[in-house]
């Protein structure tokens, strides 16, 4: 098996890195110290991954030798409290240490169980590749690192970057750092397009096949408010707006009512103050300015 592993930052002032780096996953590691619980940034994670459709995932109570037997059962049970209701509700709990080691060989067994109960994902479609980052190096010019969301890409393909407008020819690939002649949807991968100035494929843009997408400044989407008391979305507010890598401020103009509260769905158009590539079925997540928290989530139809 060969299994991609994205570590995103705890931190709240990361949330929008975490979004980024949570779009292209399969299951998840919900990591909760014994010693500490869950914080505030572990319940907008989980609220995250909920509305980015992950289905699958285990979590892990680590830092177990700072704490006594009772503590740890008592940890277990704040945890099991924790993801109840949620995807992870029957998800196994697994308590390590990475001083001692313990708890390690069981954990490889429960992600193992997992990877196998995962539906792998299809390669079909248009290939499309949200840029993670990019740098260049000296003989071969520019490298574009990220996790192409559909389709598959080859060596020699003609490429677009989006919203740019920019066609380039594909000179080689790596694949979870080994030389491919092929990238695939759901893998990390590396694509080296030689005459392009890496300065101008900034995160949040696109690498896709010319002739399919574009840039547009609106979507319409189907949103799913978080089920949080005091929680308003009223028609014409701004939100910021995540998907792929992707991050914009956008005006949300319901298609019928003046709001939409906590735990309620609605169809919305957003308008953004810069384009956006996106395409349908493709996930979103939407916060708040002030304070910035994120307050709901869902599905792009048009």
């Amino acid at each position: 098996l060969e299994v991609g592993i994205v570590d995103v930052p705890g931190h709240e002032n990361f949330i929008r890195t975490m979004v980024a780096g949570a779009s292209g996953i399969d299951a998840c590691m919900l990591v909760v110290a014994a010693d500490d619980g869950p914080m505030p940034q572990t319940r907008e994670h989980l609220d995250i991954l909920t509305l980015l459709d992950v289905r699958h995932g285990v979590v892990v109570l680590t830092k177990i030798d700072r704490v006594s037997p009772e503590e740890q059962q008592l940890a277990r049970q704040v945890v099991a409290d924790f993801v109840r209701g949620t995807f992870l509700e029957n998800a196994p709990i697994m308590p390590v240490s990475n001083v001692t080691g313990d708890g390690l060989g069981a954990l490889y067994e429960a992600l193992s169980d997992i990877v196998g109960a995962i539906q792998p994902r299809a390669v079909d479609g248009v290939f499309r590749l949200p840029v993670e980052r990019a740098f260049s190096i000296r003989g071969h010019g520019t490298v574009i690192a990220g996790v192409p969301i559909a389709g598959a890409v080859h060596a020699d393909d003609e490429i677009v970057l989006l919203p740019d407008g920019l066609t380039g020819r594909v000179k080689s690939i790596q694949v979870y750092g080994q030389d491919s002649s092929t990238a695939r949807s759901g893998q990390c991968a590396a694509i080296n397009i030689r005459h392009w100035d890496h300065r101008l494929v900034e995160r949040g843009k696109t690498v896709t096949i010319p002739g399919f997408f574009e840039p547009h400044t609106w979507c319409v989407g189907q949103v799913r408010m978080l089920p949080q008391d005091r929680l308003y979305l009223k028609h014409g507010a701004t939100v910021r707006f995540h998907t792929g890598t992707t991050e914009r401020l956008a005006r949300a103009y319901l298609l019928s009512g003046n709001g939409v509260a906590g735990g309620q769905t609605a169809f919305i158009q957003f308008r953004f103050d810069e384009p956006i590539v996106a395409g349908p079925r493709d996930r979103f997540i939407i916060r708040d300015l002030s304070p910035p928290r994120t307050i709901g989530g869902g599905v792009i139809l048009e």
